[in-house]
């Protein structure tokens, strides 16, 4: 469901922040494991979660967190809303790829 449900764009020779977080492993369960890349755009109308990526030119800044903070939606859908229905496969094809689709590059 989530692979027919999330919408892909392409953008090029656009400017912006690209925004890369890891979660461990025992991070499971609050968000897929591994690395997350997000990119917005610097008009801040454009953006979304990032699956492949050239860059003419950039700069990095490294920073580790030792706490995150986590607001849960407070809307009645949320207290019966169930992740348990999507399977990690389709979680894992989502944010690291899908091995099947001609454009995955081995994430």
């Amino acid at each position: 469901m989530l692979a027919t449900t999330q919408r892909e764009f392409v953008f090029q020779k656009i400017d912006g922040t690209l925004v890369c977080v890891y979660h461990p492993d025992f991070m499971d369960g609050i968000n897929a494991p591994g690395w997350h890349v997000h990119f917005l755009s610097e008009d801040r109308a454009r953006g979304g979660h990032v699956f492949d990526l050239s860059l003419a030119h950039g700069q990095a800044v490294m920073h580790k967190i030792d706490r995150i903070e986590i607001q849960l939606p407070a809307t009645p859908a949320f207290d019966t809303y169930s992740l348990k229905e999507t399977s990690q496969k389709e979680i894992a094809e989502v944010e690291q790829g899908n091995e099947n689709d001609p454009r995955y590059r081995g994430r």
